[in-house]
């Protein structure tokens, strides 16, 4: 086998490898029907349960954002990170100015028992664990479900029992000078 035919075989195993993983892993940010269709009935149930303008216009956000693909310091729709997408949130759906890193978020609110998580709170976990302090910031919506900017599927909700997610919960805080009524 020459140089050339070595390296043609060496790129059709690397592409082989990439098609024959799930489309989450070959594209971040990708969310399939299934994952589409949970998440959006998850809002759902947040906008039934609270049933008010201010919970439509906080849910039609994260609906728009569902899907961002993830990027470290990002802002904006076409790549964001957890603590741009808790402030791009808040500042959409409530006008409300907030921290931009998550060990901020963390250190400005009022902390929150697990048991009186309500929509809107943040969540946050240490995912490096052992960092000092939060590394990953999400929003809480209900019965346990948060939104968040996840670096593996970009945008998207997940809950707060899955044990990846259980085990490196570090608390809750509330933001303050928001309603959703």
């Amino acid at each position: 086998m020459n140089r050339n035919q070595f390296r043609w075989f060496i790129l059709l195993g690397i592409i082989l490898v990439n098609c024959a993983q799930p489309l989450s892993m070959q594209r971040p940010g990708y969310i399939d029907t299934e994952q589409h269709e949970n998440m959006e009935q998850v809002l759902r149930n947040v906008d039934d349960t609270y049933r008010t303008l201010a919970v439509r216009n906080f849910t039609s956000y994260i609906r728009r954002l569902l899907g961002t693909p993830y990027e470290y310091g990002g802002t904006s729709t076409s790549g964001i990170d957890c603590s741009g997408f808790v402030q791009l949130v808040f500042e959409e759906a409530f006008s409300r100015s907030m921290p931009r890193s998550t060990e901020q978020l963390y250190n400005t609110f009022v902390p929150v028992s697990p048991f009186e998580l309500k929509l809107g709170d943040l969540v946050f976990f240490d995912i490096n664990q052992g960092a000092a302090g939060p590394s990953h910031v999400g929003i809480y919506l209900i019965d346990s479900y948060f939104a968040h900017a996840s670096s593996s599927y970009g945008v998207t909700i997940s809950r707060l029992s899955d044990s990846y997610y259980k085990s490196r919960y570090l608390g809750a805080r509330r933001v303050t000078n928001i309603t959703f009524e």
